[in-house]
């Protein structure tokens, strides 16, 4: 077991498999093992708050066994820590290693679950376009109302998110390293303003093929849900998905509150391809 400030010199050799978010004291400990081909995994752990910690897991593992050794691992540092609860940093996908029930056998129940989809971006991007062309009649688009890339208000959308508990601050600027398990890139992400206000959020994760256009996060404020915003962001994706030639559109939508997503994933034919979730141990 190391700390971050005396990382052993095998993983120097490979420092952005071990980058994380997590700030570099006394508060964030490294486990870290050998997997089946000889390679370094392990996990990495941080007091969140008084109470609980965050983990992340890092390296190519090989086995269900070397799942359930870190998480084994993670917990001993968690309680070493003097913290009462366990929870994952990031969303983990479900199949991965068996995750659901490899999780479940250690102790761990989901708290937090997306849904993933995955349909034809022309269809999709059809049913967006015919929703802004109401919103435009009836003129239920504010004038001041406009769209920006993330870099405009990036400070305020991190804070946001934060507030919001949509994602912490870690997460985010986790999701914004390559190496996260799930990544979003800074220059297609966009934001819904209403004059000075920001009002929602698109985050689009960097396209690996210009086949598909993968939006892993949106967030939109409560008072303005159901109205011009999701239409308008999704209408900014849309025409830079088709500058760069999306034949399909990937989308997330939160089971607890994206109901409006799981709406449009239907009336687009879009199916369901994964599933993630944030998982959590009580330690008391």
């Amino acid at each position: 077991m190391t700390n971050q400030a005396s990382l052993i010199p095998e993983l120097l050799k490979s420092p952005k498999q071990w980058d994380v978010a997590f700030p570099s004291d006394e508060r964030t400990r490294f486990a870290v093992f050998k997997n089946g081909s000889d390679e370094h995994i392990g996990v990495v752990v941080h007091r969140y708050t008084f109470h609980e910690a965050r983990f992340v897991l890092r390296g190519d593992f090989k086995s269900e066994a070397e799942l359930v050794t870190c998480l084994t691992a993670a917990e001993k540092t968690a309680r070493q820590l003097g913290c009462r609860v366990l929870t994952t940093q990031e969303k983990v996908h479900s199949e991965w290693l068996d995750a659901f029930n490899t999780f479940r056998s250690q102790g761990f129940k989901s708290v937090d679950e997306s849904w993933v989809f995955n349909g034809p971006f022309d269809s999709f991007a059809d049913r967006i376009r015919r929703i802004a062309a109401i919103l435009n009649h009836r003129n239920a688009i504010p004038e001041e109302a406009r769209v920006s890339s993330l870099a405009e208000g990036y400070e305020r959308v991190r804070a946001l998110l934060n507030e919001t508990l949509m994602m912490d601050d870690f997460e985010f600027d986790n999701r914004l390293r390559s190496n996260s398990l799930k990544p979003i890139s800074a220059a297609y992400s966009q934001i819904a303003w209403c004059g000075s206000k920001i009002v929602g959020v698109l985050l689009v994760a960097p396209t690996s093929s210009s086949d598909v256009y993968d939006i892993p996060i949106r967030y939109v404020l409560p008072d303005y849900r159901q109205t011009w915003v999701n239409a308008m962001l999704i209408a900014a994706c849309v025409k830079h998905g088709e500058n760069v030639g999306a034949k399909y559109i990937q989308f997330e939508a939160n089971l607890k509150s994206h109901q409006e997503t799981l709406y449009l994933a239907k009336k687009t034919g879009c199916n369901r391809v994964a599933v993630f979730n944030r998982f959590e141990k009580s330690l008391s």
